[in-house]
């Protein structure tokens, strides 16, 4: 019988399990011969655009029809709404009057803000407070609390 150098079976042991797990025939029980696909990633969702109240608005509906038609500007700071156009009317609102005052974002498609309104026949002008409430991008809803009157505008 041969006489083996010490160590050399435990050696012979050790190459022979890296050789088996390297022809996937054993090792750690993770392992496979069959490839695993890597996680996909989470899609990341794009974020909706800001709403923006800056620009021209066409009133379309309200609790007051005959002003249905009103064109306001907003300006680019959200500020205020000026009249560029309006249909006559016996309130008396014409171009230029600030119809939308102390705008003030409460949240991302929501504002505070004073509505200019008029007496019929006399014109006598005064501001009530309300909300303007963005319905998407391209519409937006006037309430008015102490009212109860309701406008619907429209980005032109």
């Amino acid at each position: 019988m041969k006489q083996q150098k010490p160590g050399g079976r435990a050696l012979a042991a050790a190459v022979l399990l890296l050789a088996a797990v390297a022809c996937g025939g054993g090792g750690s029980p993770t392992s496979s011969s069959v490839p695993v696909a890597s996680p996909t990633p989470a899609a990341t969702p794009t974020p909706a655009p800001a709403f923006s109240l800056a620009g021209r608005w066409e009133r379309f509906d309200s609790t007051f029809p005959e002003l249905d038609g009103m064109i306001v500007e907003v300006d680019a700071g959200e500020a205020r709404g000026v009249i560029v156009s309006t249909p006559a009317n016996r309130y008396r609102f014409e171009a230029g009057d600030l119809k939308w005052v102390n705008l003030a974002r409460t949240s991302g498609g929501e504002y505070r803000f004073d509505d200019l309104v008029r007496q019929s026949g006399s014109g006598n002008a005064s501001y009530i407070g309300g909300v303007l409430k963005a319905q998407g991008q391209g519409q937006v809803d006037a309430t008015f609390p102490t009212s109860g009157t309701v406008q619907h505008w429209r980005r032109k």
